[in-house]
């Protein structure tokens, strides 16, 4: 992922925020159904624009912009919580933040811990007990992305699906470089 593309959704994430701010201050004075509606409005605004973010850096590079993504997730789902909080209609927003937010964040995990598992049996080629570790740890990447893609059939909104599809070839692809590099090495 390019720093411009980043910065470019981090600037409009904080415009969002900024939005949220002003309405969910006012939502408590005139206009409630409108306001109502256009926090709601927005907050799948910031969600469509996170699952197009994922997409992106899916094809890109998923696991070298992992933080990243993690961190805008974690923004956005920060921002549907802001509004569910004075709008109980933004549950559904909440909880496809929520999900897709502990998938990503999980998706780091288990990147991690294939990399460490990967360093195990590097240290030690040969060792059945570091080649079974490492793969274990790719079956918990991969079923991680598979959670991720069937929890977006559930919901395919604002581009989820497409996003996950993205994730779960990704993830697919990593692991099948994964295993590979075990079986050279055990």
């Amino acid at each position: 992922m390019r720093d411009d593309d980043l910065t470019a959704v981090l600037d409009r994430l904080d415009r969002i925020a900024r939005a949220l701010d002003v309405g969910c201050t006012s939502l408590g004075h005139t206009y409630r159904d409108e306001v109502a509606r256009v926090l709601l409005e927005t907050c799948w605004e910031g969600i469509a624009l996170a699952h197009g973010l994922t997409l992106e850096v899916a094809y890109h590079d998923l696991f070298g912009d992992i933080d990243a993504l993690c961190a805008v997730w974690a923004q956005v789902a920060e921002q549907t919580a802001q509004v569910h909080a004075v709008e109980p209609a933004a549950r559904d927003a909440v909880d496809t933040c929520r999900t897709t937010a502990a998938a990503v964040e999980a998706l780091r995990a288990g990147a991690r811990a294939v990399d460490d598992a990967q360093l195990q049996v590097t240290a030690r080629p040969r060792d059945r007990h570091a080649a079974r570790d490492a793969t274990i740890a790719i079956r918990r990447l991969e079923a991680t992305a598979d959670c991720l893609f069937v929890d977006a059939l559930a919901d395919d909104r604002h581009g989820r699906l497409d996003a996950a599809m993205a994730v779960l070839t990704t993830v697919a692809a990593r692991a099948a470089r994964e295993r590979a590099a075990v079986a050279r090495r055990g």
